[in-house]
């Protein structure tokens, strides 16, 4: 995890339209970012270096799948469905 950063997982405890706007926030900033700079996972806040166009996410594999945990955590809705699929 980067420093200073605060994971969306641990954001996404505090709920709140607060959340969602932020970590959408961070979502579009990289976006944003050419390609070859060094961004921040708007997820788990770890830095990559962007190397495509729609390269957001420093992983989208395995355990460490920042992608989904993003989705799944984005909004209030989609992070009541996840609480409720891992029980």
């Amino acid at each position: 995890m980067g420093q200073g950063s605060e994971s969306l997982n641990d954001m996404a405890e505090e709920g709140g339209e607060t959340c969602h706007e932020d970590a959408m926030s961070r979502y579009k900033t990289v976006k944003a970012a050419k390609i070859g700079s060094l961004v921040t996972c708007p997820s788990c806040g770890r830095p990559f270096r962007k190397k495509s166009y729609h390269h957001t996410f420093c992983n989208n594999k395995g355990r460490e799948n920042c992608k989904d945990r993003f989705w799944n955590r984005a909004t209030p809705e989609r992070q009541k469905r996840a609480k409720e699929w891992n029980r």
